[in-house]
């Protein structure tokens, strides 16, 4: 397994801070009912998007070590009074797809409704940079979010 010295590593972390660490591909997460402290050098960053460089030297070194870096945009921190995502699924008090996902679906049904399938192709190759079937791409976006 690639990630196994990592995984270790990344478990005592999170086990010597009372935290529950848990791993989706390149999905990482630390969770603990109470404030994750033991994870940050100072004190605890705004719910949202924070600096990887707030997080502890032994946690950035369990991950330079191993060859990864942290990705900025990516490292996200969640109280209990924010909006909590994990694989793009949002998971305060049943697992959901976030509003925002569902709206773009229907929007792009809107737009095929209104334009055509071939503005809308046109539309998705612009935005993403590559072919691909514009029914299939809506199509696995609402089985996505159907699971």
């Amino acid at each position: 397994m690639i990630c196994f010295r990592m995984d270790k590593e990344l478990q005592a972390i999170a086990k010597e801070g009372h935290c529950i660490y848990t791993r989706y591909a390149d999905d990482i997460t630390f969770s603990r009912y109470q404030p994750l402290t033991s994870l940050f050098e100072g004190p605890l960053p705004p719910a949202g998007n924070f600096s990887p460089d707030l997080l502890k030297a032994r946690l950035q070194l369990a991950f330079k070590g191993n060859g990864f870096t942290i990705n900025p945009e990516k490292a996200y921190y969640a109280d209990k009074h924010s909006r909590r995502m994990v694989t793009g699924l949002k998971i305060n008090e049943l697992v959901n797809v976030d509003r925002r996902f569902v709206r773009n679906i229907r929007s792009a049904l809107f737009a095929v409704e209104r334009q055509g399938t071939a503005t809308a192709q046109a539309v998705l190759k612009e935005k993403y940079g590559r072919e691909s079937g514009f029914a299939s791409h809506v199509r696995g976006r609402i089985s996505w979010s159907a699971k």
